[in-house]
């Protein structure tokens, strides 16, 4: 008697597909919830290194290493970085906006 523990098919047999789902687990489609961090003009002020960098489409290290360098928008409040809105905006928009710019009032 052989005894075969692998689900992988040997070699030259196809394995047959779906056998081993037992139902649809998807979560049903619905409508996406807004995304307050992608709209310009919603109530948030600022940002985190995270939200700034998936604005920015790059990654949380990239943006942390543009913050120390001083390319892109951003400060240091009690230890944590964040990044207002209107300057990430505005930089992405291509009108500057660095670290060294200043928030108008």
């Amino acid at each position: 008697m052989e005894r075969c523990y692998s689900t992988a098919p040997r070699r030259g047999q196809a394995r047959e597909i779906g056998a081993h789902v037992r139902g649809d687990r998807s979560a049903p489609a619905t409508e996406p919830a807004a995304n307050p961090v992608a709209e310009p003009e919603s109530d948030v002020l600022t940002y985190t290194v995270a939200e700034a960098a998936w604005l920015a489409r790059v990654s949380v290290w990239s943006y942390y290493r543009g913050l120390k360098e001083g390319k892109l928008p951003g400060r240091k409040v009690r230890g944590q970085w964040r990044v207002s809105r209107r300057q990430l905006h505005r930089f992405l928009d291509g009108e500057g906006g660095g670290a060294d710019a200043a928030e108008p009032s």
